[in-house]
């Protein structure tokens, strides 16, 4: 009866999610299969996005309310609706960088280089968050009441050119922005790329990752990393077996994602923690609303993303 038990335990403990473990995965990129938007969407909502829109805009990214979609510009933020019409065109002396909401309080963040503007559903400003004059603001993600910050800075003196990328929040409550004790630094080049960074959340833990342009330091070691007690634990390393460009990774509702490019092409390899099992495809098929074929862009919150394929918005939310 204890063998038995003990047999129980052993075959639970295989499909027992590796999500909080240091982990090392290798990706064989030739081993790919098709994967299906019906397969790991809950549901999923379809914005058909005006052609003035694309064609005149430079989009960098997009974030959906209940009620509108919010489509950053390089200086401007535009606000359509459902339906894909205009409301409101939002102008700004800095260069856009980022997007993100509180979906319990409705509240809207939107970063340029230097602030966080806050606003209300309806697009009204309601305070402006003054960031540091010394870094410039990169990407910003909501947690927990919290806007989380990621940032770079560029150090130049004489015996010293470095860039420097950091992260830092603010409270939501008390407005005040606390510096996270993690960062990365590389020599600066004279045409240096920044590298982006993904956020995302499971299991109410906050996780990061670099993507394209990730610093020369880590390019050989892929990782991410989860947030827990004011510190950055690596929970994932991985590599390929191919000389492949990291696009991004980070948990959407019950998969682990990691993307990547190879030969100008995009795969995400998807791990599914309810069963433990993974699968590397050339994108993911839309056979729902039959746009085509599309990738994972930055989460919006714990179970959704958004996928752009030619002028159609999907907004995915993930089985969990």
């Amino acid at each position: 009866m204890i063998r038995l038990v003990n047999i129980l335990f052993c075959i639970l403990l295989c499909f027992i999610p590796s999500y909080g473990q240091n982990q090392s995965i290798f990706i064989h990129c030739d081993d790919t299969v098709e994967v299906k938007l019906s397969e790991i969407a809950e549901n999923v909502r379809l914005v058909k996005l005006p052609n003035d829109i694309i064609k005149n805009t430079t989009t960098q990214y997009f974030y959906p309310s209940d009620e509108y979609i919010y489509i950053l510009g390089l200086k401007n933020v535009m606000i359509i609706n459902n339906e894909g019409k205009l409301i409101k065109n939002i102008s700004y002396p800095d260069f856009v960088t980022g997007i993100t909401g509180d979906p319990m309080k409705k509240n809207i963040y939107i970063a340029t280089e230097k602030n966080i503007y806050q606003y209300d559903s309806n697009g009204k400003e309601k305070k402006i968050h003054l960031g540091s004059n010394k870094s410039r603001i990169e990407d910003i993600f909501f947690h927990n009441n919290r806007v989380w910050i990621y940032s770079y800075k560029n150090i130049l003196r004489d015996t010293q050119k470095k860039a420097v990328y950091q992260f830092s929040y603010f409270d939501v409550e008390s407005s005040q922005i606390i510096v996270f004790p993690f960062e990365y630094s590389e020599p600066l080049t004279e045409v240096h790329f920044f590298p982006s960074c993904v956020f995302s959340c499971y299991r109410n833990t906050l996780c990061f990752a670099f993507g394209l342009f990730a610093p020369s330091s880590i390019l050989k070691e892929n990782t991410i990393w989860k947030v827990t007690n004011m510190k950055a634990e690596v929970i994932i390393n991985w590599s390929a077996d191919q000389n492949v460009l990291a696009a991004g990774s980070g948990y959407i509702g019950k998969y682990r994602f990691i993307q990547y490019i190879l030969n100008r092409k995009w795969y995400v390899y998807l791990t599914d923690f309810t069963t433990n099992l993974s699968t590397c495809s050339r994108g993911i098929i839309d056979d729902i609303y039959h746009t085509g074929t599309g990738t994972i862009s930055a989460p919006i919150d714990h179970n959704t993303y958004y996928s752009i394929i030619d002028n159609n918005l999907l907004i995915i939310k993930v089985k969990e």
